[in-house]
């Protein structure tokens, strides 16, 4: 059960936390001895497991490895842990121009509550994390669901689909983030590997918002001159 003061604790944790890569933590409480969890409303989103028809492109799949990255590396940076890195709570959108994903972390915070008495050192969950995140860059790889408990031999085919369709730099983090126990990786060893990946979805970043400013400023131009 969750406690208020355990309600109180979590919120005030993770609703100090702002990143455009996590749906923003509002509140949790407890009312009619029910817990609710208060989360931002992401117009239009939809789960990656919703959006996951197939394997997707590489370009679009290390796009949205470097803003789940840049998500964690922020949470992790908090001293908290996803604890949500699956296929059901990372939202997606796409983009007006439909060749890149936007997509942010959702459902943060819940487990921290639901767990709260039992839960680990946050350095063992943000290992955790690290292992979903080869799991859920699998998934998206292959479009077939990674779990964690997969018997080995449905993860070595999932693997050998990756290594005939996709770069031997994305196949081989991916499993490396996977395998590595019982210490993987750090978020930040993660970052520094992807360096030259984030750099690209920055470029992008920015292209899409110069396109947008160029749209505004036309729509103003021509308001102006319709008053005029």
């Amino acid at each position: 059960s969750v406690s208020p003061k355990i309600a109180a604790a979590v919120s005030d944790r993770w609703t100090k936390l702002d990143h455009p890569g996590v749906v923003s933590f509002y509140q949790c409480f407890v009312a009619q001895r029910a817990v609710f969890f208060v989360h931002e409303y992401v117009l239009g989103a939809r789960t990656l497991k919703e959006r996951l028809g197939g394997p997707l492109s590489e370009p679009i799949l290390w796009s949205c490895v470097a803003q789940i990255v840049a998500a964690i590396r922020v949470i992790h940076g908090n001293n908290l842990a996803v604890r949500t890195l699956t296929l059901q709570h990372v939202l997606s959108l796409s983009d007006a121009t439909g060749t890149r994903l936007r997509v942010r972390l959702g459902s943060c915070g819940i487990v921290d509550a639901l767990e709260f008495e039992a839960r680990k050192h946050f350095t063992d969950l943000q290992r955790d994390d690290i292992r979903d995140l080869g799991r859920l860059i699998v998934s998206l790889a292959t479009g077939t669901e990674v779990a964690a408990k997969m018997d080995e031999a449905a993860l070595n085919r999932c693997e050998a689909f990756m290594a005939q369709n996709y770069s031997r730099d994305l196949h081989n983090m991916a499993m490396t983030l996977i395998r590595s126990s019982p210490r993987p990786p750090s978020i930040g060893d993660v970052s520094r590997a992807i360096a030259s990946h984030c750099f690209e979805e920055q470029d992008s970043v920015y292209q899409d918002l110069d396109r947008s400013e160029r749209a505004l400023s036309a729509e103003y131009n021509s308001a102006r001159a319709l008053r005029l």
